[in-house]
């Protein structure tokens, strides 16, 4: 059981930054009065960023693991996410941080500290997130870290 926990947090350090609400991932169209096609292009960036930032938001709190003694994530607003066995410990003792992105429905957390780092190398993970009714899904892209990629399929809550 310690080696499920520890794995299960590992893999929460790596989602730190993994936010996706299943949204229209349509891309927005272009205006209804599109005079050019730098026009569209521009209108699809806009979008694109509008959305990024809806997900980042969205992820940013505490979330709970499903496991039968759960750990506790947090994805702050400066793209930091840290993993511990209770909320009290993210500040104090967490076991694993690492920084994390959220572009689109795509999550990427590249460890920095506790399980899962090596000064040798940046040990990135990448995750596509769901987030619906403070429900966080996390579905593993490409993740070389054992630990951490356990939450692959896993369904978090909110506690914010």
């Amino acid at each position: 059981m310690n080696i499920d926990l520890s794995r299960t947090l590992c893999a929460l350090v790596v989602m730190a930054s993994f936010s996706g609400c299943g949204g229209d991932d349509s891309g927005g169209g272009g205006s209804d009065t599109d005079t050019d096609a730098d026009t569209d292009s521009d209108s699809d960036t806009d979008t694109d960023t509008e959305t990024d930032t809806d997900l980042a938001a969205l992820i940013t709190g505490v979330w709970e693991s499903p496991d039968t003694v759960p750990i506790y994530m947090r994805f702050d607003a400066e793209g930091v996410a840290a993993v511990a066995q209770s909320i009290a410990e993210i500040d104090t003792a967490p076991f694993g941080v690492a920084d994390y992105t959220v572009v689109g429905d795509l999550l990427t957390f590249t460890q920095t500290a506790g399980v899962c780092s090596t000064v040798e190398e940046e040990i990135v993970g990448t995750y596509t997130i769901g987030i619906a009714a403070g429900e966080l899904t996390f579905t593993v892209m490409e993740d070389v870290c054992a630990q951490r990629n356990v939450i692959d399929g896993q369904t978090w809550t909110s506690v914010d």
